[in-house]
This record gives C-alpha cells, sequence and structure tokens, in this order.
C-alpha cells in the first residue's frame, strides 16, 4: 500500500515540478549523486537557519537599534524569502530527477517550509503596498 501512495506522489510530483526522472542516474549506485543531494539539503538548512536568525533576531531588533529603517527591513525580507523559495524549489526538483531515497522525507519537511514562506512573502507585499 505505502509502495502505491509514494508512486502516486512520485508521478504528482514529477509533473508539478516538471521533472523527468533521470534514469542513467541512481542515487545508490552513484554516492557522489547521494552526496551532492545531501550537500543540497545541508545549504537549504544552512539557509534557512541564516534567514531566520536574519528574519527574526537581527532585522526586527538590531536594524532599529542602529537607526536603519522598518520598510528596508520590509523589502530584504521578501528578497531572502524570494531566494528561500527557490532553493527548495531547486532541491525538491534535484531529488526527485536523481530518485534520491529520502525524498518524501525532505518533502514533509520543505512542503510546509514553502506554504509559509509564500505566506509570509503575500504578507509582505500586502504590507509594502
Amino acid at each position: 500500500m505505502e509502495t502505491t501512495i509514494n508512486n502516486q506522489i512520485d508521478r504528482w510530483m514529477l509533473r508539478i515540478l516538471r521533472v523527468t526522472p533521470d534514469a542513467a542516474v541512481a542515487v545508490e549506485d552513484e554516492p557522489e549523486n547521494a552526496q551532492a543531494a545531501r550537500r543540497a539539503v545541508d545549504y537549504s538548512l544552512a539557509f534557512s537557519a541564516f534567514r531566520c536568525i536574519l528574519q527574526y533576531a537581527i532585522l526586527p531588533f538590531v536594524l532599529p537599534a542602529i537607526g536603519v529603517a522598518a520598510g528596508f527591513a520590509t523589502h530584504l525580507t521578501m528578497v531572502i524569502n524570494v531566494i528561500a523559495i527557490g532553493a527548495i524549489i531547486l532541491s525538491l526538483r534535484r531529488f526527485w530527477r536523481i530518485g534520491y531515497k529520502q525524498r518524501f522525507h525532505y518533502l514533509a519537511f520543505a512542503g510546509p517550509a514553502l506554504v509559509l514562506l509564500i505566506v509570509f512573502l503575500v504578507l509582505d507585499i500586502r504590507a509594502v503596498l
């Protein structure tokens, strides 16, 4: 049953991400592909940590303390959120293209993060307008 659900999700994700699986690349057979996939997750997590520290600690507290306008912080946050959305989508595309075995685990983490980033971006755009 789980395999059937995973196959359906695979087909659905391949269509959404507009990716064709690379049959020549199997993560388990190619250690460098598995390593590249893990590096992509590491970079995504590091960027996410940087974004959270910047967005929730530095921008709201440090910038006003040194006299930088709050409007600048909103614009910077919007740019950071767009970059984070792009990074998540690129990671998902890579994982599905190479058939990374942990892609469903990453999807469970990336899906809600992607939704939240889009909501934050919409709220920031509404605040600027």
